[in-house]
């Protein structure tokens, strides 16, 4: 079963339709201090996150109006998601999409951790957006489970597994920057 929004709802979410009254798209955007407890099973979540368009989602009405109500280029860049806890275990996937090949993407478009406290290069990623208690694991944006095993972060160090899907319908790199041990995350490709 999809969770609500057409599979692209979440906890944060954006699902713009890219209408040109809203051209500057999403950026320089910063969540933190976001804290969902588990408190005994009481809360659930689908999904953590679900960014970007969604033009053919029927409450945009991407059939029922001019080409001209919409932007060709939409930009998410320097989204920063960091210093947040998310207790519920997900059921489903994040989600990162594309529905119009419009978007153009930062780099990085979205960081999940406070880049500015923490040190890259000895696997020290501080603030980082976390999920489930015990264990507690890290957002991990890779397209292949081997890399997910070797260079994705949990709490305990090293060893993790793929929790975005991407729907990019152009194939670009939404260049995300998560944590990673090893291997630079931006640098991973979406695949559909």
């Amino acid at each position: 079963m999809q969770p609500g929004g057409e599979g692209y709802g979440g906890l944060i979410c954006s699902r713009s339709c890219a209408l040109a009254s809203n051209s500057k798209g999403l950026v320089d955007t910063e969540i933190s201090g976001l804290y969902v407890p588990e408190i005994l099973d009481a809360n659930s979540i689908s999904r953590v996150f679900a960014l970007g368009v969604n033009k053919q989602g029927y409450f945009c009405g991407a059939d029922s109006r001019p080409s001209s109500d919409f932007v060709t280029k939409y930009p998410i860049q320097n989204i920063v998601i960091k210093n947040s806890a998310i207790y519920p275990e997900p059921g489903c996937m994040s989600s990162i999409f594309d529905d119009a090949g419009i978007i153009e993407w930062g780099n990085p478009s979205i960081t999940f951790f406070d880049e500015s406290s923490s040190n890259t290069k000895i696997c020290d990623f501080e603030g980082a957006l976390s999920m489930h208690e015990n264990p507690s694991y890290f957002v991990c944006g890779f397209s292949e489970q081997s890399d997910a095993e070797k260079y994705c972060m949990t709490a305990n160090g090293v060893g993790s597994a793929i929790n975005v899907e991407y729907n990019i319908v152009n194939g670009a790199n939404p260049n995300i920057n998560f944590p990673t041990c090893g291997m630079k995350a931006a640098g991973t490709t979406a695949t559909e």
